[in-house]
């Protein structure tokens, strides 16, 4: 028997802020902004509200609703949470209409795969956070219209779903007839303490040494070196700042979420896998130079960074880490390589991003290709488990969030996660965010130390602002 649809209802579009002015202070929220429009990218904005149950994951230990679960098997237990959620997909409103949505920190990892504990777990974050919303708003940028959808989740029969999806509904159509123009919130100056980091410049150009040791000793062929930047700062204020930040640094992965113990504002550039109908899509990031204000050196910028030797080889061993992740769980003939060191523009910085794609084989779904990939190839190395096990070694603290993946799996089967770059992490009164760079056998130390403050020069900069 087909699994029945949602119920939907339309209402009028607004910037997909003014909807988030209204829920912003709940707990357990999730909107994943797109805030740079993009015909492919950036089309769709969704707000989470309310979630029926709330998953978490550290070390192993799951917590369901905060009580430990008598299942340790997490990919279990999200298949069947997926298989609860579980519905038929209504066109024309985007592919997330409900299901599981969150981030798994990059230490998610550690549960995946056998790997060293030397860095420091300094803040404790959760491997991941996750909320299953039957509840979802969701934007079509483009078309610029906007729908209430519900699932009915967690209720198991149809009759029960469609009772509860209505109730859902119209709970929340009566919530919105507030004027959502008088609802405004407005990114205000805020106090940070001074920002610190847990390399010195001398540091972390030995440690690119070191990691150039590994390489020429045949250890790998590449890895993802990063600093962390910390400053005492108020969670109270993270909405302030998550304006401030997709004001200035525009993305079509940006995201605000607020799950458990910890909050995230995301401005990533970077899609890690998407999901939808079958059809899967990576785009790894790999290659930045920053951006002039004048056109002409803007322009030569770009193609000094699409001709560089060093940056091309960093994405092309990232394409075939990627093309191996997926060809676990893909088709073998479908995996394709489609656009090869292309380049894409954002704000302060040029990237060199490549889009494979693949077609997922029968016998597997959404939570086979996550635990296939995860975590992604950029911002390990190559390859990936030694390039894992250096960071480990080099990195004085464990990563968290930063690296790990944002969004979500839906019920109908869709998926669709980002890479956490370019993101500010906020548990208690403490900050962090981090910026990093491939390390291959070209690098030089200076250069490479430059490369981390320009990609922290956007969030160093809102901070101070």
């Amino acid at each position: 028997m087909e699994v029945c649809q949602p119920l939907l209802t339309e209402i009028e579009y607004f910037d997909p802020v003014k909807y988030f002015n209204l829920f912003y202070s709940w707990q357990n929220i999730i909107f994943l902004d797109s805030s740079m429009y993009h015909a492919d990218l950036g089309r769709y904005s969704y707000i989470g509200i309310d979630p029926y149950k709330i998953i978490t994951c550290k070390d192993r230990v799951i917590k369901i609703d905060n009580k430990i679960s008598s299942l340790d098997d997490f990919w279990q237990i999200l298949r069947a949470e997926i298989k609860v959620a579980a519905f038929s997909s209504i066109s024309g409103v985007g592919p997330f209409q409900g299901g599981i949505a969150g981030f798994f920190s990059y230490d998610f990892s550690r549960s995946i795969e056998l790997l060293p504990t030397l860095s420091h777990d300094e803040f404790a974050h959760d491997d991941f956070a996750l909320g299953c919303y039957d509840l979802i708003l969701s934007f079509d940028n483009l078309r610029r219209r906007a729908f209430i959808i519900s699932t009915g989740s967690p209720e198991k029969s149809d009759i029960g779903k469609l009772k509860r999806a209505k109730s859902r509904l119209d709970w929340l159509n009566n919530y919105l007839k507030k004027d959502i123009m008088q609802t405004n919130s407005s990114a205000k100056n805020m106090i940070v303490s001074t920002l610190t980091s847990n390399f010195s410049k001398n540091t972390y150009k030995k440690t690119v040494e070191k990691v150039k040791e590994y390489i020429y000793a045949g250890d790998v062929f590449e890895v993802n070196l990063a600093q962390r930047f910390k400053c005492r700062f108020s969670n109270k204020n993270s909405v302030d700042l998550y304006l401030k930040l997709r004001d200035s640094n525009k993305a079509p992965f940006s995201a605000y979420v607020n799950i458990g113990e910890t909050t995230i504002l995301s401005s990533s550039p970077e899609r890690f896998i998407k999901l939808e109908n079958n059809k899967i899509e990576a785009r790894p990031i790999k290659g930045t130079i920053k951006r002039s204000m004048l056109d002409f050196d803007d322009r030569k910028l770009a193609k000094t960074l699409q001709q560089s030797p060093k940056d091309r080889a960093e994405n092309i061993m990232i394409v075939d880490l990627m093309r191996n992740d997926l060809s676990r769980v893909a088709i073998p003939s479908s995996v394709s390589v489609d656009i090869l060191c292309g380049l894409e523009t954002y704000t302060n910085v040029h990237h060199l991003v490549s889009v494979i794609t693949a077609e997922l084989k029968h016998n597997h779904d959404s939570i086979s290709l996550l635990q296939a990939c995860f975590p992604g190839g950029s911002i390990t190395g190559a390859p990936k488990i030694r390039a894992m096990e250096i960071i480990d070694e080099l990195e004085p603290q464990r990563r968290g969030p930063y690296c790990g993946s944002l969004g979500y799996i839906g019920g109908n089967g869709n998926l669709d996660l980002s890479i956490l770059i370019r993101s500010i992490v906020i548990k208690g009164d403490n900050l962090t965010f981090h910026s990093g760079g491939a390390i291959t056998l070209d690098s030089d130390p200076e250069q490479e130390w430059n490369e981390t403050l320009l990609k922290a020069e956007a969030l160093k900069t809102i901070l101070k602002a």
